[in-house]
């Protein structure tokens, strides 16, 4: 037969309480403290040990012993317990400090005794009460009893702080996964509905853009053909005489040469407009068509992921704190003006109790 949960932990409190530990002091400032798992002539091995909520995280690190300035040996958790217990007055202030030492030493059950010794003393203490709740413990009937077992016994479990049967645990996790589906499902369909729309309509823009410049490249085209007629024409022309006149015929070449260049630059440019815009046209006009044909596909997964959002809503009691976080903005306006003061023909409902949420670190 296998141990419960609570007992293994208590085991594991108990073992880890009488080891011995050791205390490092390290060249970067930090002091550390720990079992000594291991050493080597180079390394230390330290087991640390952190309390949970009714159990006992191990963490194992490897210190180089180059970079220790002291080492200190140190009484195991349990004797330095007892020697704490025996000298702690029977006050409430000093019963909590107890408590809360227990408890970060990892001592369990020794955290739960002294601040039930607080309880009563004090029974409203706060700071008792989240001790006894870090340890994993619950007030039933006035009672406080161990969490997991309670739990178990009674076919609850925690979820994110809060306290409920396992079946609703179980559909709250489905109605979140349902609803991130249906997230997902509609974005994508969005998206491809966005997209079958405003592609043909930026498409037909770029055709027209492609048209406009081949026109413009077209009309420069003509602008060359001019432009390389009159340099030829200067060119054939007898040259005359003079340095003046000669240097007249060459600044007129060199001019002319500049506008057939200029209306050659501007017909590539009018081309490759033209080139890009016929791309972007073409590319714009798949995506389109890709978007379209993805939607009867995608429309039938969105209406999938519905039926199955409210399925798992169906399993939801109508009053879960799920539901109303999702309400559309004119059922949470028909909500508020619900709560609004009854007219004289309405009653008004009495006011339903609130939920007692639990959360780790204790307090209501």
């Amino acid at each position: 037969m296998r141990p419960s949960l609570p007992l293994l932990a208590s085991l594991l409190s108990a073992a880890c309480a009488c080891a011995a530990d050791v205390e490092l002091s390290l060249t970067n400032g930090r002091t550390v403290r720990g079992e000594v798992v291991s050493e080597s002539e180079a390394n230390i091995v330290l087991r640390s040990r952190y309390p949970g909520r009714g159990s006992v995280k191990q963490v194992e690190s490897s210190y180089i012993k180059s970079d220790i300035l002291r080492r200190k040996d140190l009484p195991g958790v349990m004797q330095q317990y007892e020697q704490r217990s025996k000298q702690t007055p029977d006050t409430v202030p000093e019963q909590c400090t107890l408590a809360q030492w227990a408890y970060e030493n990892c001592l369990r059950e020794q955290a739960r005794t002294h601040a039930l010794r607080v309880l009563g003393m004090d029974p409203e203490n706060a700071w008792a009460r989240r001790i006894l709740d870090n340890s994993g413990y619950m007030e039933v009937d006035g009672k406080w009893v161990d969490e997991a077992e309670h739990l178990k016994a009674n076919g609850l479990v925690r979820v994110d702080g809060e306290i409920m049967v396992a079946g609703l645990a179980d559909a709250r996790t489905a109605y979140k996964r349902a609803k991130a589906a249906y997230a997902t499902a509609k974005h994508k369909y969005d998206e491809a509905k966005g997209v079958a729309t405003e592609k043909p309509r930026s498409a037909a823009s770029a055709e027209a853009k492609a048209k406009e410049s081949a026109a413009a490249a077209e009309a420069a085209k003509k602008s060359v053909e001019e432009a390389e007629a009159q340099l030829a024409q200067i060119r054939e022309e007898p040259a005359g005489k003079g340095d003046d006149a000669r240097k007249e015929r060459l600044d007129r070449i060199s001019k002319a040469q500049q506008a057939v260049n200029a209306a050659k630059q501007k017909q590539r440019d009018a081309k490759d407009a033209a080139d890009k815009a016929q791309q972007a046209a073409k590319s714009d006009k798949r995506a389109g068509d890709n978007a379209k044909s993805s939607l009867p596909e995608l429309e039938a997964a969105l209406a999938k992921a519905d039926a199955e959002l409210k399925a798992a809503a169906a399993k939801l009691p109508a009053d879960d704190p799920l539901l109303k976080e999702e309400a559309p903005a004119e059922a949470k306006a028909a909500d508020k003006d619900a709560g609004a003061a009854p007219k004289d023909d309405q009653q008004a409902e009495p006011e339903k109790p609130k939920v007692r949420r639990l959360r780790a670190g204790g307090g209501d």
